[in-house]
């Protein structure tokens, strides 16, 4: 299965086993990392109050000695990505998925030593819900998508 790689090893990319990357760029501001969080305007004063907090364990940390007792929150790297609505793969469905979720945009600088921070292509859980609305995972990473939580 391929999305074992990904499951067990950190710094790999889809785009290093042939997949096609989305066509943009990683922002940079002040010597560090600009990420995009998308979310519900409901949640903006706890979220200037607390900060933006990752509630979701990160999956497949056992494996990860570095990820072990991390959580994570998603983020994209541009406001919106140029391959957004037109993926060779996904066709439209990260857009919808994106317009299901959320009404507001956030940009967040992060220092580049930002501590425990780490990227996930998106494409994981897209695989899963494409698997579920249309029969079949284009990437074919063999994840297990009844639950979704390999590909989370």
């Amino acid at each position: 299965m391929l999305g074992a790689i990904f499951l067990t090893a950190s710094r790999e990319r889809l785009g290093d086993h042939g997949f096609s990357p989305d066509p943009g760029r990683v922002e940079r501001a002040r010597g560090g990392l600009v990420l995009y969080h998308y979310t519900r305007p409901e949640h903006l004063n706890a979220i200037m109050v607390s900060g933006l907090i990752a509630r979701r364990p990160v999956v497949g940390a056992e494996e990860l000695p570095e990820l072990r007792g991390s959580y994570q929150a998603d983020g994209l790297l541009e406001p919106l990505p140029r391959g957004l609505g037109e993926s060779p793969y996904f066709g439209d469905l990260d857009l919808e998925m994106l317009r299901m979720v959320s009404d507001l945009l956030l940009r967040l600088e992060l220092p580049v030593h930002f501590p425990g921070l780490y990227l996930a292509d998106f494409a994981h859980p897209l695989e899963c819900v494409h698997h579920e609305r249309h029969g079949r995972a284009p990437l074919g990473l063999g994840y297990d998508c009844r639950t979704r939580h390999q590909a989370i």
